[in-house]
């Protein structure tokens, strides 16, 4: 990186590679935002729309103007200098990955309230799962029929669907056994004789075990 490198953030060079992909109007960034970039670099639309100001200041993207109607319209496209900016990221080292789940941060903390709390702490994290998993499939199955936005790029988010499938998945499955230890609980600072907490550590050593050889057996 030189002096002249414009420093970014990851929010900043995502609309840079989303409109990197193709010119596009604001309208058709925040739409394409939802669809691709909500599950893994959620923004608030404001913010969509506020990077692109700057990203032209900085010389890595250009704006036009066009007619809409009775309306006018701005459209991006990508300069030979942002696309620099991308593949100057992209061969840097990754930030390591960090988690906020805030349903989880409360069952942390259960002990401090009750059951009822607990539960709706655990249904929060497996309706989101949900919602996610019924918002992707079609967007999945769109891509199985060879009618996906996109198609260049097929084999690319063929990728990242897999990873976020199996995440919301395993939320759902963990949500169904959460629930079913937590209906043993007398309280949660009591859970009684008939908890299985134990035997569902010992299930998750082993799948961690499982999955730790099986890395390395590839």
């Amino acid at each position: 990186m030189t002096a002249k490198d414009p420093v970014l953030n990851p929010t900043a060079l995502a609309i840079l590679g989303l409109i990197g992909i193709r010119p596009i109007t604001g309208y058709q960034l925040t739409q394409q935002a939802r669809r691709s970039l909500v599950a893994i670099w959620p923004k608030a639309d404001s913010v969509l729309y506020e990077h692109p100001r700057r990203l032209e200041a900085l010389g890595l993207i250009r704006c036009t103007v066009e007619a809409n109607g009775n309306r006018t319209r701005k459209r991006y496209r990508i300069t030979a200098a942002g696309r620099r900016a991308l593949r100057r990221w992209l061969a840097s080292e990754p930030k390591a990955v960090g988690l906020e789940i805030e349903p989880l941060l409360r069952l942390i903390f259960a002990d401090h309230g009750s059951l009822e709390d607990a539960h709706r702490a655990v249904a929060a994290l497996e309706q989101w799962a949900r919602t996610r998993l019924e918002d992707g499939l079609p967007v999945a199955e769109a891509y199985q029929a060879g009618a996906g936005d996109y198609p260049e790029r097929t084999h690319l988010n063929i990728l990242i669907m897999m990873l976020l499938g199996d995440i919301y998945s395993a939320v759902l499955r963990w949500a169904g056994d959460a629930r079913g230890e937590m209906e043993r609980w007398r309280s949660t600072t009591d859970p009684g004789p008939h908890s299985q907490a134990q035997q569902l550590l010992e299930d998750g050593i082993r799948r961690s075990r499982l999955a730790l050889a099986e890395a390395q057996a590839r």
